[in-house]
């Protein structure tokens, strides 16, 4: 009787088979490092997405779907990066992310707002926010990794 394959498999599976001259070289799988990213997005297949790359990238990460439940899992998985939709359910990114700084007590945590919206202002705000970045939906995402990538190895954590 054959077993169902674990997600690690899974998602090894996939990034060998996505593995070739475009693919981004991942010091954090390499160096043995599995940092949790958070990611709060509404769209089930762009959080798919995400949590696959990310775990190709060698990342844990954790995933919500609202502004509601992104707290409770941040606090049940303390990520080191959080990527936020700027329009969810049940509130928005900004606020999300000045909750999440202070309940984790970490004013640092590198965040990552992303959305759709082309507002004016929008990605001033997401650039001013402090240890942020504005990505535009869509991205590539090779991009967006080495975004998290360096935005981990260059937060000031304590």
């Amino acid at each position: 009787m054959n077993q169902p394959q674990s997600e690690a498999f899974i998602v090894e599976m996939i990034g060998t088979a996505l593995a070739g001259p475009d693919a981004p070289d991942s010091s954090v799988a390499e160096a043995g490092l599995a940092p949790t990213v958070l990611v709060v997005e509404d769209d089930a297949d762009i959080a798919m997405s995400l949590q696959i790359r990310l775990g190709i990238q060698g990342y844990e990460s954790c995933l919500a779907s609202d502004a509601t439940s992104a707290l409770a899992v941040a606090l049940d998985h303390e990520p080191a990066c959080a990527i936020l939709d700027v329009n969810m359910p049940g509130g928005d990114g900004f606020s999300v992310a000045t909750r999440l700084r202070s309940e984790l007590g970490d004013p640092n945590i590198p965040v990552i707002f992303l959305t759709a919206s082309m507002r004016p202002g929008l990605r001033e705000r997401a650039e001013n926010f402090g240890n942020s970045a504005f990505v535009a939906k869509p991205y590539k995402a090779a991009d967006l990794m080495r975004m998290i990538e360096s935005m981990i190895d260059g937060s000031d954590r304590t």
